[in-house]
């Protein structure tokens, strides 16, 4: 017993120093995913605000006084940590395409699908440890974001993604969360386009987004072109929506994010007013007022802070790796000149 608790302490620890990221000690929904090809094959990815989310079973899903036609789900990320979310059955009404245009040395930007439930039918949140009581209040707005995973304090290039580099996340946030990382301190210009469904496929669409972040769970490689945030939001619209010939032909392209529009339109999910002239106010106007939410900006610092934190544990990494790179190559060197 003395025996475990010096390994607990030890491990707490090495946690506080930036050496070891602790997730599971507390929360029985983190992944403890591991990184499956390129140069950081084998280790283990940061987890820390990027998840695939987890479909509970029904029997557990109970907890949560969960109608049988509603979905819950784990690794909710709201207010800069995870809840259990139930998803009320035939609650969507309406979705949105975005599109994050970020600066990068080439034409690029981050695609992702925003859902706003009807009244009366957001997400309710339960911590996903601990005290079971659910959030003060429900969530209305929702996003759906396919996106690049890495080892703690590595760094998005559009480049870096056709390498093998990083995992991919399934995530489904709050948009107030989405809001904080693409706009409130980057100040990007995020696009949205409201997309042409019938009621019944609003709810299918984000249907079958929960099903492919739970079978995808986080075990998937990145590639800027051909596995991204784009191709899996049109992906899961392909997946979903019943095209006509002309459609199933508009259906093909995908692969360029900086061009959601033309490829809605050329599925028929837009209209043809809408390419030419998108009426739809960006995201930064739509909520111009969260510039000034406390909560918001207490989370800003607080990401700041980490970041500083995870540049420093990075650097530390691959100085390690590079001692031991060193070391076995000195070794090799060793054994050969005998």
């Amino acid at each position: 017993m003395i025996r475990l608790q010096i390994i607990h302490s030890f491990v707490l620890l090495l946690a506080f120093f930036q050496i070891l990221p602790v997730y599971a000690e507390t929360d029985p929904y983190e992944p403890s995913a591991r990184l499956e090809s390129g140069p950081f094959q084998g280790e283990l990815i940061d987890s820390r605000h990027k998840r695939s989310i987890v479909q509970l079973p029904q029997e557990e899903a109970k907890k949560y006084q969960a109608s049988p036609r509603n979905t819950v789900v784990a690794n909710f990320y709201h207010e800069g940590k995870f809840w259990i979310a139930v998803i009320p059955h035939n609650a969507v009404k309406e979705v949105m395409l975005q599109k994050d245009q970020f600066p990068s040395p080439i034409p690029a930007a981050h695609t992702q699908l925003r859902f706003t439930m009807k009244r009366g039918k957001g997400l309710k949140l339960f911590p996903q440890f601990g005290d079971h009581k659910p959030a003060e209040s429900e969530v209305n707005e929702i996003v759906f974001s396919a996106e690049a995973t890495m080892v703690q304090g590595d760094k998005y290039g559009v480049l870096k993604g056709m390498s093998g580099r990083f995992g991919v996340a399934y995530r489904l946030m709050s948009l107030k969360d989405s809001y904080l990382r693409i706009v409130y301190g980057p100040d990007h210009h995020v696009e949205q386009v409201k997309v042409k469904l019938k009621p019944s496929e609003r709810q299918a669409v984000l249907q079958r987004a929960l099903q492919l972040s739970h079978e995808k769970g986080m075990e998937d490689v990145y590639h800027t072109l051909c596995n991204s945030c784009t191709t899996t939001a049109f992906g899961v619209l392909d997946d979903t929506v019943k095209y006509g010939v002309l459609s199933k032909v508009g259906a093909l392209f995908d692969r360029i994010p900086v061009l959601p529009r033309t490829y809605l339109y050329l599925r028929g999910l837009i209209p043809l007013q809408d390419l030419i002239k998108n009426p739809t106010p960006s995201l930064e106007e739509e909520f111009a007022h969260w510039k000034n939410d406390e909560g918001l900006a207490k989370q800003w610092e607080k990401s700041l802070v980490e970041a500083q934190a995870d540049a420093k544990a990075f650097e530390k990494f691959m100085s390690t790796r590079s001692s031991q790179s060193c070391s076995v190559f000195s070794r090799l060197l060793g054994k050969g000149s005998r």
